[in-house]
């Protein structure tokens, strides 16, 4: 049997999309935080197919390959060489696949019970959704304090010249694994170095 396909949505699942829509070659913000790695790891069980409202648009394709495979590459530095085997196995479909799972931003998992249309109308992407804690415990529950997993946004602010990181609320301490903690640090030293353009 050969490996089930797995489809990933663009933007809000690999582009962060924090611009919103600017052309179907324009894709201006960084990755989602852990998405290189996602891919890599997936190309292990599945066969990833990258799919979007830019793939049936002239130059979809090409800007979204262009993408991937810049932060893949940069991600991935260090093996360059299987990086960019890795990076072949990914497929561009130009029409949505029969796949085995598909993770998209916009997208709900039906189970049988029809949802609340009102609920519906009210829903929002995850990256459109207020800053703060989630709720949600990725590494387990801390302590009796831990109020799950915080989002949070990176951004430099051009007007006030200075890199802004937003908790959504007041914020005693935040904790993460080194991997993350790199990704977090990244993340704002990319934004300063905005500034210093």
């Amino acid at each position: 049997m050969g490996k089930p396909i797995l489809c990933l949505d663009f933007d809000g699942v690999i582009h962060s999309y924090a611009s919103g829509w600017k052309g179907v070659d324009v894709i201006p913000d960084p990755p989602v935080d852990g998405a290189m790695k996602f891919i890599w790891d997936a190309t292990e069980h599945f066969r990833v197919a990258i799919f979007s409202s830019r793939s049936g648009q002239p130059g979809g394709i090409s800007a979204m390959k262009a993408y991937v495979r810049g932060h893949f590459m940069a991600y991935w530095g260090t093996h360059a060489t299987q990086a960019d085997d890795k990076f072949t196995e990914i497929e561009w479909p130009t029409e949505k696949p029969a796949a085995f799972i598909t993770i998209d931003d916009r997208a709900l998992t039906f189970e049988g019970v029809w949802p609340d249309v009102e609920a519906l109308r009210a829903f929002q992407p995850w990256n459109k959704r207020p800053f703060g804690a989630t709720g949600n415990f990725p590494q387990g529950k801390l302590n009796d304090t831990d109020e799950g997993a915080l989002k949070i946004g990176i951004t430099y602010d051009k007007l006030d010249g200075i890199v802004r990181v937003e908790f959504g609320k007041p914020t005693a301490w935040i904790g993460m694994p080194p991997p993350q903690a790199i990704e977090f640090a990244n993340l704002i030293l990319m934004h300063a170095k905005e500034g210093k353009k």
